[in-house]
């Protein structure tokens, strides 16, 4: 695995690195941590995520990329939004109060979901860069969250992320609204 990995690990980077339009695929949850934190590592200026649990493994680790994402997205004038799905995790605590540091930068929604099909999770960086899960139902304890999640990958897709940006944006509007109207 370890010599695969480190193949894959040279081709994601190359990929970042020329701005690759191939799409290609990640297989295990190894796959999945290096490419977010390597899109956590390039995001500029604009950072979209929908994602279940918002694992804390794979946020909030000892290496600290998504911190330092807001970080730099922060000096950027940019702007990062969270939605989550499954909001009885601990490192959705954490997001919050990240969110509190960074009030204009950082947003999040905590959202629901109650349909019986499952779902895609998420990720896209400077409208171009995407992540999407093949879908799943929603995971319900820590465990299920370290669970392999297949996705499509590309590092130049600008048309797949404005796709999922219109979801996303659909997504947010709602949830916008309906805080304000909770609010009111």
């Amino acid at each position: 695995m370890s010599e695969n990995f480190e193949e894959y690990k040279k081709v994601v980077i190359e990929y970042l690195t020329t701005d690759a339009v191939t799409i290609f695929g990640n297989f295990t949850r190894a796959h999945a941590e290096f490419v977010i934190n390597s899109f956590l590592d390039d995001v500029q200026s604009d950072l979209a995520i929908l994602s279940g649990s918002f694992p804390d493994d794979l946020y909030f680790a000892a290496n600290g990329k998504f911190v330092d994402a807001v970080r730099r997205v922060d000096r950027n004038g940019g702007k990062v939004r969270v939605v989550t799905l499954n909001n009885h995790f601990p490192s959705i605590k954490k997001l919050n109060e990240l969110c509190q540091d960074y009030p204009k930068t950082l947003r999040h929604y905590a959202a629901s979901y109650s349909g019986s099909e499952p779902i895609s999770h998420f990720m896209v960086v400077d409208k171009k860069r995407y992540r999407l899960e093949v879908p799943h139902m929603p995971v319900t304890t820590q465990e299920e969250s370290k669970a392999d999640r297949r996705a499509e990958v590309c590092c130049n897709g600008p048309v797949k992320a404005h796709e999922l940006l219109a979801f996303f944006d659909a997504v947010w509007s709602r949830l916008e609204k309906q805080q304000t109207q909770t609010q009111n």
